[in-house]
């Protein structure tokens, strides 16, 4: 059971005759984890999106923590803001003190024996491919990564998550607990019982734990953005570290070529997605549903739930298919999709006008 031992007690206890006996109490929950995450941008939100999160026990969790807010000396941590605040200050000092605390800062999460995930994603170069992209869509993909990985960790820990939290930024939260709440459908996580809340918790950056997962988050956004940004910059110190970290801390970067990829396989995403863009816009009217990014994940989960009642012991893809679905819903635009509904729509009244 990993390390409940250590957090266990040994108790003392009588029977009827006076005898004493001892009894180990395990704190069996000790073995359980928790996710906290975040995500970043680049300074306008055009070019880069990424999404991170760290994993661990509460007791990893907690020793991180005492040591985090004594490095910062309990000031609220902001990445970006810490990197920046005094870039231009006449006190030279200042920004090399707060690059010095960064890089301790740093050091401390690899050591500290969390596991993590960071996801980035190129949405300049997914516009290319896909117009009508914004950094929205890019956290969408980034974020249904990180549950993915996290749930996948939890089964090759023989664990059980406990915990998961995300940066409250508005607008992005109803529509991150859909995506939350398709994976928890998923047949062999439903079987392992890996996730022991079943809904997405929200917190804000006075919260320490939000505060790493946002060094994490601007490191990742950085790995991209220096590749692809207009100015290449070869890879930071703080991100060759993290990467470093016994391949405790993974990180993937979605660019160019991936989105060729998606535009160029089209009818086989919806082929293996199951997804026809007119049974979506039929869907809609059935459902009387606006077409936005809430009602493509409620679609995305109505699917999934009708593959799971046809074929419930079937070893699934659903990561696979969630994002094929989501490629090929990104390839028709808002505009369109809309078009498509009204059509749909004529064509409903037509009929019903020809029956009578």
């Amino acid at each position: 059971m990993g390390n409940n031992l250590l957090d266990s007690s040994i108790r003392k206890a009588q029977d009827g005759n006076g005898k004493e006996s001892f009894f180990i109490v395990m704190n069996l929950s000790a073995d359980n984890l928790k996710v906290f995450g975040d995500e970043s941008f680049d300074e306008k939100g055009q070019r880069v999106s990424a999404v991170a999160a760290l994993i661990g026990t509460e007791k990893e969790w907690v020793h991180l923590v005492e040591k985090w807010t004594e490095t910062t000396g309990g000031r609220e941590f902001h990445a970006a803001e810490w990197e920046t605040e005094y870039a231009n200050h006449p006190d030279k000092e200042k920004h090399k003190e707060n690059r010095r605390i960064y890089a301790e800062l740093t050091k401390l999460i690899v050591e500290s024996g969390l596991r993590g995930f960071g996801v980035a994603f190129d949405i300049a170069s997914c516009r290319e491919h896909f117009p009508a992209v914004n950094s929205e869509e890019g956290f969408y993909k980034c974020f249904a990564d990180i549950v993915n990985a996290c749930g996948s960790l939890a089964i090759t820990e023989k664990r059980k998550i406990e915990e998961f939290t995300m940066d409250n930024r508005k607008g992005k939260e109803y529509n991150a607990g859909l995506i939350y709440q398709y994976f928890m459908q998923r047949p062999e996580w439903q079987r392992e019982n890996i996730f022991l809340t079943s809904k997405l918790s929200f917190d804000n950056r006075s919260n320490p734990r939000i505060q790493i997962a946002d060094l994490v988050a601007r490191e990742t956004m950085k790995f991209l953005d220096n590749y692809v940004g207009p100015v290449r910059r070869v890879m930071r110190g703080s991100l060759k570290a993290l990467a470093t970290a016994n391949q405790r801390i993974q990180f993937t970067a979605y660019e160019g070529p991936y989105f060729k990829s998606w535009r160029d396989q089209m009818g086989e995403l919806e082929k293996s997605s199951g997804t026809n863009i007119q049974e979506y816009a039929k869907w809609l009217i059935a459902n009387k549903q606006p077409e936005n990014w809430s009602s493509r994940f409620h679609f995305i989960i109505w699917l999934a739930a009708k593959d799971f009642e046809a074929a419930p012991t079937a070893e699934p893809t659903e990561f696979e298919k969630f994002d094929a679905t989501v490629g090929r819903l990104l390839s028709v635009s808002h505009k369109e999709l809309q078009k498509r509904e009204k059509r749909y729509q004529k064509q409903r009244a037509k009929k019903k006008r020809a029956k009578t």
